[in-house]
């Protein structure tokens, strides 16, 4: 997700259909700060919109951008959890990092 940069612009705030879901201070990003996005976002098509934040009290937001539609995916579950004494463990998925264990702070 890009957009160009707002002159005097302090941040700019991400919006799923009207809801804020994201903050971040650059001009473009594709990982911003998340707020709320899990209990917004669903597997349908989302308006995506950003507004450039203002210094507060003194510069106003600007109004909200042009929408561009967004679909999220979701992920695949891992499988075979189990727990082991103090370790938790799981079968990674293909591709994706990490070991497929943790301790589970349990004595």
């Amino acid at each position: 997700m890009s957009w160009n940069d707002v002159v005097g612009a302090t941040g700019y705030r991400v919006y799923a259909d009207g809801v804020p879901i994201g903050t971040t201070t650059g001009q473009w990003s594709t990982n911003f700060n998340l707020i709320n996005a899990d209990s917004v976002l669903a597997e349908v098509p989302n308006d995506l919109t950003v507004r450039a934040v203002g210094v507060p009290i003194l510069v106003l937001d600007s109004p909200h951008s042009d929408a561009v539609a967004f679909t999220p995916a979701t992920l695949a579950a891992p499988a075979d959890l189990s727990i082991s004494g103090t370790s938790l463990s799981w079968t990674p998925l293909p591709g994706q990092p990490g070991t497929g264990s943790m301790p589970t702070g349990l004595p």
